[in-house]
């Protein structure tokens, strides 16, 4: 059996196996705002087939469905949610929310750059934070899932899988790099979950 063919018949989740959930907020957050706005992927396609785009920001994620999802289909070990930290009161509110739902939460300000005297960089990354995070907890957990596409996590996974670590890479075409897809055991688009936790943004959260 292939490589490819393995990573499209196991999803590697189990009920037994200790499962860590890091969640990059930024890249989730573009990849989930894109999906359907591109055509599929498909090197062969029927001459009756249409496709229709959808607009930008038509899905959404829905967290309470995110964290269950991983409470019933896996040992859910922690669940991290990495994410600037806007001082604003609907964030605020999103944030509190997370928390009292379950989520472990590491927030920063967003830094400021100016590049020029009208030109200014917003930056907030967690790529060292959730490095760290994932070696600092080796012995927590069987399974790492990690939402992100960022190239840079290639080298923790590589260093993962030296210790026998599973790992699941989430994120949508057009947001992940290729070494992430290589150096997961299985990658998942988040197509894969529009009937889980990825729901149009006209639907209301059934709880």
């Amino acid at each position: 059996m292939t490589q490819q063919k393995k990573k499209k018949q196991n999803h590697i989740l189990s009920k037994t196996d200790r499962t860590a959930v890091f969640i990059d907020a930024a890249n989730l957050e573009k990849s989930v705002a894109d999906l359907g706005t591109k055509p599929p992927n498909i090197k062969h396609l029927r001459k009756d087939f249409y496709w229709k785009a959808l607009p930008r920001n038509y899905y959404r994620v829905d967290y309470k469905k995110l964290y269950k999802y991983f409470k019933t289909n896996t040992k859910l070990a922690s669940i991290s949610f990495y994410s600037a930290r806007f001082e604003t009161e609907p964030h605020d509110k999103f944030l509190t929310f997370l928390k009292y739902n379950g989520y472990r939460l590491v927030t920063k300000l967003v830094k400021k750059i100016s590049i020029s005297a009208t030109t200014h960089l917003r930056k907030a990354n967690f790529d060292v934070e959730i490095a760290v995070d994932a070696v600092d907890w080796l012995k927590n957990y069987d399974t790492l899932v990690l939402f992100s596409g960022y190239s840079d996590f290639a080298y923790l996974l590589r260093y993962l899988k030296r210790r026998d670590k599973k790992i699941l890479v989430i994120s949508e075409r057009g947001h992940v790099s290729n070494e992430l897809v290589k150096g997961s055991d299985v990658y998942l688009d988040l197509h894969t979950f529009k009937n889980n936790f990825i729901v149009p943004k006209t639907q209301e959260s059934r709880h």
